[in-house]
């Protein structure tokens, strides 16, 4: 009997190509995206693997070679993941809660194929989710379904170095110190801006992904529906005024 052979007929693929193969790999098709391994636990007594932040294929391409044990020329550290993630994998939970000869722990033990990645975009499960540091994994709920239009969390965004160095000054409206967002502008030609109030220069500008504003400024996700044209600051009371460029 193989494990998830009572998990229901939306999932009896997975099982069955657990049956054929020995594992599935499961992409959840969302942004942003990340793609897990389900029966290497089940039919070889392996952990089985997870990946964040690439595109979905990819992802589920290199999953599969390395469920083979093929080297996919990636410089890839497979690192444990805590089980304050657990959360991450519900099917992956489901098909091991199904009636087997012997039952198996949930969660099962998970690694994460952790990739160059300066721009946060993927969690870092070796971490507890709790201690983790600012992320827009933290923040899933909210950005499910994917709330920014015609965006990807990798999209460059433009914001100010002194943003992410945390030594913003406050000028104008903003009313926040540190290294807070002030002042959204979705302009006309759908880029984006996270701005503090302050004075801008051309040297104070760069461009980061969007996954990195969202991470380190969740109060901006609320604005996903700015339209564009549209800017929006913060006032001296704390609300948020919006207007037309």
């Amino acid at each position: 009997m193989i494990c998830g052979n009572d998990i229901g007929a939306a999932d009896e693929g997975i099982a069955a190509r657990v049956r054929e193969h020995g594992w599935s790999v499961v992409g959840v098709r969302e942004q942003p995206a990340w793609a897990f391994t389900i029966g290497l636990r089940h039919t070889f007594d392996r952990p089985e693997l997870a990946m964040f932040g690439l595109p979905i294929e990819d992802m589920q391409w290199i999953l599969d070679e390395l469920a083979t044990g093929a080297d996919v020329g990636l410089p890839l550290d497979l690192e444990p993941a805590d089980p304050s993630w657990n959360g991450l994998f519900g099917r992956l939970n489901a098909f091991y809660r199904a009636p087997v000869p012997v039952p198996v722990p949930v969660p099962v033990p998970v690694l994460q194929a952790v990739w160059p990645d300066q721009d946060g975009l993927q969690p870092h499960l070796r971490i507890p989710r709790e201690e983790h540091p600012p992320s827009m994994w933290l923040h899933l709920p909210a950005l499910t379904p994917w709330p920014y239009p015609a965006t990807t969390p990798a999209d460059p965004v433009a914001t100010l170095g002194r943003v992410l160095s945390g030594t913003s000054v406050q000028a104008g409206n903003s009313v926040q110190a540190g290294n807070e967002v002030c002042g959204i502008v979705h302009d006309t030609d759908g880029h984006w801006q996270f701005l503090d109030g302050g004075p801008i220069t051309d040297q104070d500008v760069t461009l980061v992904p969007l996954a990195r504003i969202l991470g380190e400024h969740p109060q901006v996700i609320p604005f996903a529906d700015l339209p564009p044209g549209h800017q929006s600051w913060l006032q001296a009371d704390g609300t948020w005024e919006r207007s037309p460029l």
